[in-house]
C-alpha cells in the first residue's frame, strides 16, 4: 500500500477503510463510491496527497477540510458545519454534489477570488443576502455552475455578465428580480432554468419573455426550460445560432 495512488470503494460497508488509507501515504485518489458513512470520517482530514475525493456522509463533516491542502475535485454529499472553509482550497477545480453554502451580505463576506475554481453546484442557504455579487465576483474562471435556492422566499439580484468562460448554467428554484443577462455570456453552451421566478420592480411576476432582436444567444446548443411563471415566450432562429436541442416543459 505504501506505494498506492488510487484506492476506489464499493460496497455497503459503513466504516472508513483508515489501515489501507493511512499505509497508502502517496495516495491521489480515494473514490468511496457508494458508501454512505453515518459518523463523519475525519480520518480523510490526514491524506493531505489527495487531490481526488468522491465521499457521502450522512453526518456533518466538521472543521478540516481546509488541510486537504492539494485537493482539486470534491465530490460531496454531505453537510458542512464550516461551508465557506471548502473556497479556502487554494487548487479547487471542481465542487461538485450540491454542495451548501451559505450566502452572506457581501459585507459581511470577505470573499478571497478562486481563480482556477472551474466547475461547481451550490444548494444555497440564507434569506439574507439579497445579491450574489460578491460570490460570484469570487469564481472569475468558472465554466459548469448548477445552483439551487429553494430555500429562499424572499427575491434576490443575480448578475452574471462577468463570467465570460461559462459554459455550463443551471438554475433551479431562484427567486430574481429580473431575468439573468444569459445573452451576454457568449460561451455559454448549456442553459437549464428550472421552477424559477423572475419578479419585476413592481414585485409582480412576469409573465413574457420575449427576446429582442440583439438578443443572441451565440453558442448555447442546449436549452431547457421546466416549470417557469411564463404565458408567452417570444423567439425564433435568429435568436439562437447553434441551438440543436431544446426542452420545454410546464412554463
Amino acid at each position: 500500500m505504501s506505494l498506492t495512488r488510487s484506492l476506489i470503494r464499493t460496497g455497503v460497508r459503513s466504516e472508513f477503510p483508515s489501515g489501507a488509507s493511512f499505509a497508502a501515504r502517496l495516495l491521489r485518489v480515494l473514490d468511496l463510491l457508494d458508501i454512505s458513512f453515518y459518523t463523519s470520517p475525519t480520518e480523510i482530514f490526514e491524506l493531505v496527497t489527495v487531490w481526488f475525493l468522491r465521499v457521502r456522509c450522512l453526518a456533518r463533516i466538521p472543521t478540516g477540510i481546509s488541510r486537504l491542502w492539494n485537493l482539486q475535485t470534491l465530490i460531496c454529499y454531505c453537510e458542512f458545519d464550516e461551508p465557506p472553509e471548502l473556497l479556502q482550497l487554494s487548487e479547487f477545480r471542481n465542487l461538485d454534489g450540491l454542495i451548501e453554502i451559505e450566502l452572506l451580505k457581501d459585507e459581511e463576506m470577505n470573499y478571497s477570488v478562486r481563480e482556477k475554481l472551474q466547475r461547481i453546484s451550490l444548494n444555497l442557504r440564507n434569506q439574507e443576502a439579497t445579491t450574489w455579487d460578491g460570490f460570484l465576483k469570487s469564481i472569475p474562471n468558472i465554466k459548469e455552475l448548477s445552483i439551487h435556492d429553494g430555500f429562499r422566499t424572499t427575491s434576490t439580484a443575480i448578475d452574471l455578465s462577468h463570467l465570460h468562460k461559462l459554459k455550463r448554467l443551471r438554475c433551479c428554484f431562484i427567486r430574481t428580480t429580473s431575468s439573468p443577462d444569459v445573452c451576454a455570456l457568449h460561451k455559454l453552451e448549456v442553459l437549464g432554468i428550472k421552477f424559477c421566478i423572475f419578479k419585476s420592480e413592481e414585485k409582480t411576476c412576469d409573465d413574457e419573455w420575449e427576446l429582442a432582436d440583439g438578443d443572441v444567444f451565440y453558442s448555447v446548443w442546449h436549452l431547457s426550460l421546466h416549470g417557469l411563471s411564463l404565458v408567452h415566450w417570444i423567439a425564433d432562429e435568429t435568436n439562437f445560432l447553434r441551438l440543436r436541442h431544446l426542452y420545454v416543459k410546464d412554463i
